[in-house]
C-alpha cells in the first residue's frame, strides 16, 4: 500500500524521504566529531601522564598524618621522577590498540638496558671487579625487581598462585633462551659473513657452569613448592613460620648461585 501510494506523489503521514547525499554527509560529520573527541581524550590522557610524572605529592598524600612517611614517599617520588617523566613520552595504550605504546616501551627499555650495560662495564673497569660478578649481583637483582613487583601483585589479586609463579619461571626462561640466544646468534652470523670467522660462541667463560647451578637451584626451588602443595595445600602463604622459612630458603639458593658462579669466573673453582 505504501508503494502504490507513493506512485501518486504522496506519502503517508509520519514518513519523510531523506536524500542519500544528506545521510552520507551526516554520517561523515558524526564520524569526524567522534574521531575528534577520541583525539582530545587521548591527548588529555597523555598530558595527565606528564602531570603525574612530575607530581611529588598527591592530594591523598597531603591528608596523611605521619610526616615521616610523607617525607619518605616524597623522597622516593623524587628519585623515580626522571624515569616516570621519560616513560611519560610513551603514548597512551588506547592509540592503535596499544601497539604504539608497546613499540615505544621496547625502544625505551632497550635504551636503558644499553646504558646500564655500559655503566656496569665502567664500574668493573674502575673497581677491578669481574664483569660477570657485577652481572650476577647488581645487574641481575635490578632487572628482577619488576618481576618481583608483578609477582607480588599477582599473588595478592589472583585466586591462585599460578600467575605469580609462572611470571618468575617464564621471565627467566625468556632471559636465558631469548636474551642470550638471539644476541649470540646475531653476533655469530655477522662475524661469519663479515670476517669469515668460524661459528662459535665467544665470551662464554663460566656460563655453562652458571647455567648448571641455575638449573640445580631451580630444581630445589620447585621441589619445595611441590612439598608445600602436598603439606599445606598451597605454594604461597600458609603458616607464618613456614612462609618465612621458605623465603629464607629461597634467599639461600640465590646466595649459593651467586657465590658459586662468582668463584667460577674468578678462577677459584
Amino acid at each position: 500500500q505504501l508503494r502504490s501510494n507513493s506512485l501518486y506523489g504522496w506519502t503517508p503521514a509520519g514518513y519523510h524521504h531523506v536524500p542519500e547525499k544528506d545521510i552520507e554527509e551526516s554520517s561523515k560529520t558524526t564520524l569526524v566529531v567522534k574521531n575528534t573527541q577520541e583525539d582530545i581524550y587521548w591527548l588529555s590522557v597523555w598530558r595527565q601522564q606528564f602531570v603525574d610524572a612530575v607530581m611529588l605529592e598527591s592530594p591523598e598524600l597531603k591528608k596523611m598524618d605521619p610526616v615521616c612517611l610523607r617525607f619518605i614517599i616524597i623522597c622516593w617520588n623524587s628519585i623515580i621522577a626522571p624515569w616516570k617523566l621519560l616513560f611519560a613520552f610513551v603514548p597512551p595504550y588506547q592509540i592503535a590498540h596499544g601497539w604504539i605504546a608497546f613499540i615505544f616501551s621496547l625502544i625505551f627499555i632497550s635504551g636503558i638496558a644499553y646504558g646500564v650495560t655500559n655503566i656496569t662495564d665502567q664500574i668493573s673497569c674502575v673497581t677491578g671487579l669481574n664483569p660477570y660478578v657485577i652481572a650476577f649481583t647488581a645487574l641481575a637483582a635490578g632487572t628482577s625487581w619488576p618481576d618481583l613487583v608483578a609477582s607480588k601483585i599477582a599473588a595478592e589479586r589472583q585466586v591462585t598462585a599460578d600467575s605469580a609463579i609462572a611470571n618468575i619461571t617464564c621471565s627467566n626462561s625468556v632471559n636465558i633462551y631469548v636474551g642470550i640466544g638471539v644476541p649470540w646468534l646475531i653476533n655469530t652470523v655477522y662475524n661469519f659473513f663479515a670476517y669469515q670467522e668460524p661459528l662459535y660462541i665467544d665470551n662464554a667463560a663460566g656460563l655453562s657452569f652458571s647455567l648448571l647451578v641455575f638449573f640445580a637451584t631451580s630444581f630445589g626451588c620447585i621441589t619445595v613448592l611441590v612439598l608445600r602443595r602436598i603439606v599445606f595445600g598451597a605454594e604461597l602463604g600458609g603458616p607464618r613460620l613456614w612462609a618465612w622459612a621458605t623465603s629464607a630458603y629461597f634467599m639461600v639458593l640465590w646466595v649459593v648461585f651467586v657465590l658459586l658462579s662468582s668463584l667460577r669466573v674468578s678462577g677459584v673453582i
